[in-house]
């Protein structure tokens, strides 16, 4: 994009070479005024008026091509540090931004040990990196007051799914996978199985009920008992056989 005036009015002759970097403050950052979309911002800079705001500034970024790569755009207030293309004040570029006494860090090192690495969004969405030893975990949550969160624990070989209500957790060390829900777990699928080497148990407080639109097999290579201790019914609506090579009953 061709860039003729000075910003602040001043015309182009006098434009002077800037050398290092200067701080600024993010002054717009709307992607339907970016002239390119390419997610550029304003900057005003303390050694001129308020009002006066520099050309569109790219900002740098950790990747960025066709599409993908990755998108932080400075918030309309942030503190950046800002170069200029050959020194020329018509080509800002944001290099990066800085907490202030006013915005301060999500964490800070207070015990000087160093531990966290985080990204946290203004709603309060967090991706933390923990990285004390004995305790290594990777949390990721979204900011609500109830968040949603998955938690992986390294020592503890733990991976963690909490909603809030419901939780998943897939145990490492302990060899099993725990599902806790508040109200129900569905399964469906064409197809279910469900198979173990030793044992499989199914309980309820209250009611089991097993049912099919067409057929129902039970089957033992060796004892096959069924017992209750109220009342017991077998019931057919068609024929009904009791069938063994010794049939005992009561």
């Amino acid at each position: 994009m061709e860039r003729t005036e000075f910003f602040g009015g001043e015309p182009e002759d006098d434009i002077s070479k800037i050398q290092g970097l200067m701080v600024g403050q993010v002054a717009a950052n709307s992607g339907k005024e970016d002239p390119e979309t390419i997610g550029q911002v304003k900057v005003t800079f303390p050694f001129r008026d308020k009002d006066d705001e520099s050309w569109w500034a790219r900002v740098a970024t950790e990747m960025a091509s066709s599409d993908y790569g990755t998108w932080f755009l400075p918030e309309v207030g942030d503190e950046v540090v800002v170069g200029f293309e050959n020194g020329d004040m018509r080509y800002p570029v944001v290099l990066g931004s800085l907490y202030t006494g006013n915005k301060k860090p999500p964490y800070n090192n207070e015990n000087e040990e160093n531990n966290h690495r985080a990204i946290k969004s203004r709603y309060g969405h967090l991706l933390d990196f923990h990285d004390k030893d004995g305790k290594e975990k990777i949390t990721l949550k979204t900011g609500a007051d109830t968040p949603r969160k998955l938690l992986m624990e390294d020592k503890d070989e733990k991976i963690t799914l909490d909603d809030g209500t419901n939780t998943i957790v897939m145990d490492g060390k302990g060899g099993k996978i725990e599902i806790d829900a508040d109200k129900e777990i569905s399964l469906t699928s064409k197809k279910i199985k469900l198979e173990a080497d030793q044992k499989v148990d199914i309980s309820a407080k209250q009611e089991v009920n097993v049912s099919a639109k067409t057929k129902i097999e039970v089957s033992s290579k060796g004892q096959l008992k069924v017992k209750t201790s109220g009342m017991g019914k077998i019931e057919s609506s068609g024929i009904l056989q009791i069938k063994g090579s010794l049939v005992q009953i009561n």
